[in-house]
């Protein structure tokens, strides 16, 4: 099996939340906005396209700065 450098992580990680979140916030928010009608799973896949477009970018910036946020302001035992 082919396994991928672990220099890559941040990245691959940052892509994966970002395209997970953007189909279950799209879900939910497309369900609470549409329902369940004829036109949800269209409705869905379009918000989904837009979500993940701008959920992996900003997943992407954001991380980075969070990770190193947290690192200022936590402590070891």
């Amino acid at each position: 099996m082919y396994k991928i450098k672990r220099r890559y992580l941040p990245v691959i990680i940052s892509v994966t939340m970002g395209f997970f979140m953007g189909l279950i916030m799209s879900f939910v928010m497309t369900l609470i906005y549409v329902g369940l009608t004829r036109v949800f799973f269209m409705a869905w896949l379009k918000s989904a396209m837009l979500s993940i477009a701008v959920g992996i970018p900003v997943a992407l910036l954001v991380g980075p700065l969070v990770i190193r946020v947290l690192q200022n302001i936590t402590v070891d035992e």
